[in-house]
């Protein structure tokens, strides 16, 4: 009696489980993606996309989040992870953080405004907190909504993800990340970060720019330092004969870097 009863609890566990669901929130100024995934395998089971030709308020992002998430069933999930993707996020070492002076940090390179509140991630991999702005009327929401959530700047996420690839060697490589609310352009050499900026652009022109800036921010040679262009396969594919142009030794890495992939 006993051990059947506790074979009936452990099959339910089991399919309890196997029913658990992740929710993945990615917010801009632009984009606005949910994506809603088995626990177990990581497999989409439902997933919705709106993108805004122009930045829109933080309070009317507000306002689709909740709208979006009325088209989910959210029954079964355990999970919650929000991705926020913008400009507002510095680059602080360890040895300089200190958690009450994360407005100080931002006031270098983000125009700050009233209530705006600060939080950081700390990236174990490069031994640096990445600060940034959080929205607050969202993170709100979600504590209201699910009670608990876990919540990372997008270019966490997106160096977590390079830093893991990355070889031993010493070669510099810069990673040109290409999304449709932004311009993430990262340089390595081997594993350490020498590099990490986040640009506006509206065309190729725009991208070119900017990366033959970075090159000779850092003191490099074009023809001699390789960059991989990273992001969705498709708006890579826009750019890249344009940029073969000027910039010869570059390449298109594999499609790993999308949002899906790169949160756990």
């Amino acid at each position: 009696m006993e051990i059947g009863l506790q074979h009936m609890t452990q099959s339910q566990e089991i399919n309890k489980l196997e029913k658990s669901l992740s929710l993945i929130i990615m917010i801009s100024s632009k984009e606005l993606k949910l994506l809603l995934r088995n626990s177990i395998d990581s497999k989409i089971i439902d997933q919705n996309y709106s993108f805004y030709a122009e930045e829109i308020e933080i309070d009317k992002i507000l306002s689709e989040l909740k709208n979006k998430l009325k088209e989910f069933n959210l029954l079964n999930v355990v999970k919650v992870t929000l991705v926020l993707n913008n400009k507002l996020s510095v680059l602080v070492p360890n040895d300089f953080f200190q958690e009450d002076n994360c407005l100080d940090y931002l006031k270098f390179n983000s125009r700050l405004i009233k209530n705006d509140t600060a939080s950081s991630d700390y990236i174990e991999e490069l031994k640096t907190h990445n600060v940034y702005i959080a929205y607050g009327n969202i993170t709100n929401y979600l504590i209201e909504k699910f009670g608990s959530f876990e919540y990372f700047h997008y270019s966490t996420v997106l160096l977590k993800k390079i830093h893991f690839e990355l070889s031993t060697n010493k070669k510099i490589i810069i990673y040109v990340n290409i999304n449709k609310s932004y311009l993430n352009i990262i340089v390595f050499k081997g594993r350490e970060l020498n590099y990490s900026n986040t640009f506006d652009y509206k065309s190729k022109e725009d991208i070119l720019y900017f990366v033959l800036f970075v090159i000779e921010q850092n003191k490099l040679v074009n023809n001699k330092t390789k960059i991989k262009l990273i992001g969705e396969e498709k708006i890579i594919n826009q750019h890249y004969a344009y940029l073969l142009k000027f910039i010869k030794n570059i390449e298109i890495k594999n499609s790993g870097y999308l949002i899906e992939n790169i949160v756990t």
